[in-house]
């Protein structure tokens, strides 16, 4: 196993890091005059930023950066929005159970139909077609390509085109999120163009030149230009199926520091930031000397920051006591985490699980909630056997301290705050709880499946579907499984797998809220984990530009056609 940094020297090397960020630019900075409002041609046009210097490719990602700059220049059937919510794109309209394209089949099965638009176009002139889609759904179910995947994917059994713009996608199964799965324009593939490579050298199809500068997309802009580690250029596509864009040109500069991306914004030379930017502390301080735009914090209700208790083999046992977990989650005070790290711009997650497509009011009466209370911490690891000894530190009958570990990754700044804030408080609380930063280079599946107590992870996020991804028994990562899987805990239970199956075929809006209910009180109830904080999304717009609408990391350019500059 790899060997990681205890407290003294790795606490000295994290407030290096973090003092490295507030570094001024250096020589390699991209501060400079912008043609924000008008080229020389009169042509409208801006400057947005990627905090991502190494963009080198527009594959399929799970990176925030590429993920946003693929959103302007590309499409799929639907699009969405800043509250999740799904709106037509290439397609005519979404499928719904009330327009009947989405259909629970008696036998248990599922289907679901599009129509895709009539002027539905490639970048190239192409029409897009049916065809694309089942093409591109081949590749989605083909496990030689290297690439993630949905996880509705699964339980389709069969794609067909019954006409160039109509095709039909059949599940075993139902899906409860199967309409935003088959909207996504992250695989879409242009048939034309792809096809005889899949066919010829599928190892090859990821590092296809059409993935940087031969990308032809369908969206609202069109690539020029990709200058690896300087910028790319992006220009209006006249027959965008949703009409011409309003501003002609885009140029996205990939900058390499937060120091720098800050330096260009007060220089005005960037007027738009695109994916995860600035971190909590550093977005406060620009919102305090930009006056030429505005700083728009979103706190992403999806995804959080949390502590996961390691369920599986733990050390010391009496982490398996959900009794010891209520106690340690009542000694640490959130609310002062959220407003010291977070510079009060996020809230407390008392359910590690929810969803940002489901409002908060619908679930939270049925979650356990553990405030702020160390007399209540103290009562609970006094019944499960502990005594303060002499050194005000709990121990066990036979005077044994009561000792544990609590991991983070060095560079995720804000878990590692977390994750000391965490360690102090449950000191105060009277347990030798000793952090543990673990290098990014020694960060692998392996050694974060098999930290001996707690670890500081993100939780869940982008849906329904990641409660099943983060705690289903079937996502405990493994020897066998090579370790891969997002479920932190390892939380084994019948029951929550039983009611996590029945959420993810809840389709009619009101099952669905009753499935998502129980998830979620037998998850607090057990302390599966101890949400810290919601991530938020800082985004940078600015005051020359009209009609963005900034969001969380979801999406931000589902509307990109209708910006404008004044």
């Amino acid at each position: 196993m790899a060997v990681v940094a205890r407290s003294g020297l790795a606490l000295l090397v994290v407030a290096l890091v973090v003092a490295g960020c507030g570094a001024p630019p250096g020589p390699g900075s991209q501060v400079g005059g912008a043609e924000s409002q008008r080229s020389s041609t009169g042509m409208k046009r801006f400057t947005a930023a990627v905090l991502k210097p190494d963009l080198t490719s527009l594959r399929p990602s799970v990176d925030s950066g590429s993920n946003r700059v693929v959103e302007l220049i590309h499409a799929g059937l639907a699009r969405t929005d800043e509250r999740s919510g799904l709106h037509p794109q290439l397609a005519e309209e979404v499928p719904t159970l009330e327009n009947n394209l989405w259909q629970v089949l008696a036998d248990g099965r599922m289907s679901m139909t599009w129509r895709i638009r009539a002027d539905a176009r490639w970048h190239d002139g192409s029409h897009s077609t049916s065809g694309d889609f089942v093409f591109s759904a081949e590749g989605e179910q083909d496990r030689e390509i290297a690439w993630r995947r949905d996880a509705g994917w699964a339980a389709v059994e069969g794609v067909e085109a019954p006409d160039p713009r109509t095709f039909v996608i059949r599940w075993s199964t139902p899906y409860i999120e199967a309409d935003a799965m088959a909207a996504s324009s992250e695989r879409l593939l242009p048939e034309h163009l792809l096809e005889r490579t899949y066919r010829e050298n599928k190892a090859g199809l990821l590092e296809h030149p059409y993935w940087t500068n031969q990308w032809v997309g369908a969206g609202p802009f069109r690539l020029r230009e990709l200058v690896q580690g300087s910028h790319l250029l992006l220009e209006a596509y006249d027959e965008y199926v949703l009409g011409r864009p309003k501003v002609a040109e885009i140029e996205v500069k990939l900058i390499p520091a937060s120091a720098t991306l800050v330096a260009n914004i007060l220089a005005g030379a960037v007027d738009l930031t695109l994916g995860l930017t600035l971190a909590p502390d550093e977005a406060a301080n620009l919102r305090a000397q930009w006056r030429d735009g505005k700083v728009i914090t979103s706190p992403y209700f999806g995804s959080t920051v949390a502590v996961f208790p390691k369920l599986r083999s733990p050390s010391p046992a009496i982490v398996l006591d959900v009794r010891f977990r209520r106690a340690l989650l009542y000694a640490v005070d959130r609310q002062e985490m959220v407003d010291t790290i977070l510079v009060g711009q996020s809230a407390i997650p008392h359910s590690i699980a929810a969803v940002p497509t489901v409002p908060q009011e619908e679930f939270q009466a049925s979650v356990v909630r553990y405030d702020y209370d160390p007399r209540q911490a103290a009562r609970l690891l006094e019944e499960v056997g502990y005594q303060r000894g002499p050194g005000g530190v709990y121990e066990d009958a036979s005077g044994q301290r009561l000792s544990l570990d609590i991991w983070a990754i060095q560079e995720e700044q804000e878990r590692v705050k977390g994750m000391l804030s965490v360690a102090d408080y449950w000191k105060r609380a009277g347990i030798d709880a000793q952090p543990v930063v673990v290098p990014p280079t020694q960060a692998n599946a392996e050694l974060l499946t098999t930290f001996p107590a707690f670890i500081v992870r993100g939780g869940a996020g982008g849906g329904i579907s990641a409660i099943q991804r983060y705690y289903h028994g079937i996502g405990i990562p493994s020897a066998q499984t090579r370790f891969s899987g997002n479920h932190h805990a390892q939380y084994s239970s019948p029951e929550l797998d039983a009611l996590i199956d029945r959420l993810m075929v809840a389709i009619p809006r009101g099952e669905r809220i009753e499935a998502l209910r129980l998830v979620l009180r037998h998850m607090t109830d057990q302390v599966v984990g101890m949400g810290l904080f919601y991530n938020v999304d800082n985004a940078m717009v600015g005051n020359r530009l009209v009609d963005v609408t900034p969001s969380n990391h979801v999406s931000r350019g589902w509307n990109a056609h209708l910006w404008d500059v004044r």
